[in-house]
């Protein structure tokens, strides 16, 4: 939470406790435990089982409940209007966003809110760090452009863009 990008998310967000959020492309979800550890119902995403057992493991040594499902972003299982909050970090790159906002403007109860931290297209530091490391991007991956996030937010109502770390890498 002392990050700059996610202290504006935070603010952003609002109070956690009693919330339902969707944690999309959680990994070995250090934001879910996060969400849960505030009171929020957490319903986290990933296509790797193994990186989510490391999520349930690790809830489950905290005393946390966080419901981990191994499915893809483009076909939520959820009812309409489910979930107060969607989230995601470094998730939207990796999916057709054409099909994955939808479902989460599909999910989001009304007056919904959804935040993503992704990578930028234009930052010239993000381009360097992907030439250097071509051989450990997925095929799928590309930064976000400035029309994918005029697109995304025309899509979701509360929705709110705000660039971080053009030197991020750096440090």
């Amino acid at each position: 939470p002392t990050a700059q990008e996610n202290r504006f998310i935070l603010g952003f967000l609002g109070p956690l406790a009693g919330k339902r959020i969707l944690d999309l492309g959680a990994g070995a979800g250090e934001a879910s435990l996060y969400f849960a550890s505030r009171g929020a119902r957490v319903t986290a995403l990933d296509i790797s089982p193994a990186q989510l057992e490391v999520l349930s493991r690790a809830a489950s040594a905290r005393g946390l409940a966080v419901e981990a499902l191994a499915i893809p972003a483009e076909e939520l299982p959820f009812p309409d209007q489910t979930f107060d909050i969607a989230y995601g970090n470094s998730v939207l790159h990796h999916v057709d966003c054409q099909r994955v906002i939808p479902e989460v403007r599909r999910v989001l109860k009304p007056g919904g809110r959804a935040a993503f931290i992704e990578p930028l297209a234009y930052n010239p530091l993000v381009r360097v760090y992907r030439r250097m490391g071509a051989d450990i991007h997925t095929p799928d991956e590309r930064p976000l452009r400035m029309r994918d996030i005029r697109w995304i937010m025309s899509q979701i109502r509360n929705s709110e863009h705000r660039e971080f770390w053009i030197s991020a890498l750096v440090l």
